[in-house]
């Protein structure tokens, strides 16, 4: 990473600034554990949200984790 960013080497954050805070503390663990630790919150995040709409049938939630976006988050 260089000290100063320049045209060719910047790349901004593209993300809301509240995300960039919510992901900082990501930052200072290493990335295995950083990873896995997101795939978990991500996932838990997924069920829970399928219990807020109301959703109790054991075969919607295998449905909605065997979709391609939730699987694609692990790739």
């Amino acid at each position: 990473m260089p000290a100063v960013a320049d045209r060719i080497t910047f790349v901004p954050f593209v993300y809301p600034a509240p995300a960039a805070f919510a992901m900082g503390p990501l930052s200072v663990l290493p990335f295995a554990v950083a990873d896995t630790l997101f795939l978990v919150l991500a996932m838990a995040s997924v069920a829970v949200a399928l219990r807020l709409f109301g959703v109790r049938d054991w075969r919607c939630y295998a449905a909605t984790f065997a979709a391609l976006p939730i699987m694609a988050n692990r790739c």
